[in-house]
């Protein structure tokens, strides 16, 4: 995986770097964990201060521009990898899974629904015959 460096800015307040890399990809778009261990190979620092903010891949063209915080230590990077780690685990775990029994077809719902406006139908008749 090559990466090129964009741009690199420093951000001292935050005790932060944020750089934009350019990544040239003809499979799929790697994974966060990829990308960030390639970032961190690239910068020449442990992979624990490498936070990957956005992921930009283009269709349709073979680059993804990857947009990452460094930070200084490991403690500063702590606060924003639990957010960053929470968000991401979340899309993860949140596909559900419908029982085939559970869906009805629209035939299904129509014959319900028929059912249920034959039934006031037939009381009401049987009502004017008494």
């Amino acid at each position: 995986m090559k990466l090129e460096l964009v741009k690199q800015t420093k951000l001292p307040l935050l005790s932060r770097e944020r750089v934009v890399f350019w990544l040239n990809n003809t499979g799929p778009t790697p994974s966060r964990a990829q990308l960030r261990e390639a970032v961190a190979k690239q910068l020449s620092v442990k992979e624990e201060v490498v936070m990957i903010r956005h992921v930009y891949p283009q269709y349709g063209n073979p680059k993804i521009k990857i947009i990452a915080h460094v930070y200084k230590k490991a403690s500063d990077a702590i606060i924003e990898g639990k957010a960053m780690v929470k968000k991401h685990e979340k899309k993860a775990e949140e596909p559900k899974e419908v029982a085939p029994a559970e869906v009805e077809t629209p035939a299904e719902e129509k014959k319900e629904e028929a059912e249920k406006t034959e039934e006031p139908a037939k009381e009401k008749k049987e009502d004017k015959s008494e």
